[in-house]
């Protein structure tokens, strides 16, 4: 089969974040995507809006996240606006979008293998403008798609049933307690830090660095383990427990105690440390909280935490021209509606109940993805 450069049948557009100041929930300009955050199954879901848009995709665009995550693809629906971790890849007269889009999506794992950093992985322009790609003629590209439309659209709705889910944790949230941007229910505001008894940063400089790595040992939380209400088991670090006795015994890490992001794509996320994740530090950069107990319960903060809402609401904390950041300094002050304890754990006990039906449909969602990888393998063999 044929191959060219991506470049040679695509126009390729870089993303670029404007300023945090042109961002709004109004609806003023255009629509603002800014990485995989914003990602749905097939298209993007607009959740923010920029007044001064800098890079422009349009309607039929493939949107692909160059960064933190490198990858995955959406396609782009409404004429937007892209932040700095995605690209828009405009198809040409020689390749049909859904053709490209299913290899784009089959190759997913070689394209991440792209991907640069060791904070967290991202694909340059030039990577993804020298990618080669398959060119069948546009006949063969059709009836590709044809044969994968099908088995692609019962993917689609497995997902979608896991998003109508997810969709139902956030009505229950916002039913109890309310909007957490304006805090419709009058909570009391507390700083960040008052309720935690830990709320701090991993090591820094020297004390860290990737020559400290081994192969087994005390596991090390980065960036790229914190998704959004998930802990993201892959990239695994570690340090010996030699090392970790010596120095960085004070950073521990514990499972069900919170770690936070404070850079990347969205900027603020969070999730709980897993069962099996014994002992861990944190990196720099991640944040762990250990909540007061008798104030917050852990499950309520960590899905406010990633509440869209208020992640916009703390947009602004947002500086650095490279690599967009919140410092802890910043993040001790934020000031968290606290409800009654006895409430917050009752949303805790529903997200539980909520979560096994999720890990059920997850697991015949990933053998239904299993299944449509492997034959897209076998279509695009070289």
């Amino acid at each position: 089969m044929k191959r060219v450069k991506l470049n040679e049948v695509c126009e390729i557009i870089a993303g670029q974040s404007p300023p945090s100041s042109t961002y709004n929930i109004e609806g003023i300009g255009l629509p603002f995507f800014q990485g995989k955050v914003d990602f749905g199954q097939v298209y993007p879901k607009v959740r923010i809006w920029c007044s001064k848009p800098q890079k422009i995709a349009e309607p039929g665009d493939i949107l692909i996240s160059v960064r933190a995550p490198v990858g995955p693809t959406n396609v782009c629906n409404i004429k937007s606006c892209i932040g700095r971790g995605l690209s828009a890849i405009r198809v040409g007269e020689q390749i049909q979008g859904e053709f490209l889009l299913f290899y784009l999506r089959a190759n997913e794992n070689k394209i991440a293998s792209l991907g640069r950093g060791s904070t967290f992985k991202a694909i340059t322009q030039n990577d993804l403008r020298q990618m080669r790609i398959p060119l069948p003629t546009l006949e063969e590209q059709k009836l590709i798609v044809e044969n994968f439309k099908d088995l692609d659209s019962l993917r689609n709705k497995r997902k979608d049933a896991l998003h109508l889910l997810n969709g139902y944790i956030n009505s229950i949230f916002l039913e109890m307690f309310g909007d957490p941007m304006v805090n419709s229910k009058n909570w009391k505001m507390i700083p960040l830090i008052d309720i935690c008894h830990r709320l701090s940063d991993g090591p820094f400089g020297s004390k860290l660095k990737s020559s400290h790595y081994v192969e087994n040992g005390v596991r090390v939380i980065r960036l790229q383990n914190i998704g959004i209400n998930k802990f993201i088991d892959k990239d695994k670090a570690y340090i010996s427990e030699e090392y970790y006795k010596q120095e960085l015994f004070r950073y521990t890490c514990k499972p069900g105690e919170i770690i936070i992001a404070t850079l990347g794509d969205p900027n603020l996320r969070a999730c709980l440390i897993p069962d099996y994740v014994k002992v861990a530090i944190n990196k720099a950069d991640c944040v762990h909280c250990v909540p007061k107990t008798q104030l917050v319960n852990s499950i309520y903060l960590v899905n406010l935490l990633n509440h869209p809402q208020f992640q916009y609401a703390f947009s602004n904390l947002v500086h650095g021209q490279t690599r967009g950041r919140i410092s802890s300094g910043q993040l001790k002050t934020v000031k968290i509606p606290v409800p009654n304890i006895e409430l917050q754990n009752e949303f805790a006990r529903i997200l539980q109940e909520t979560e096994k039906i999720n890990r059920r449909m997850l697991e015949q969602s990933e053998e239904l993805d299993h299944q449509f990888q492997a034959l897209m393998q076998v279509a695009f063999r070289q």
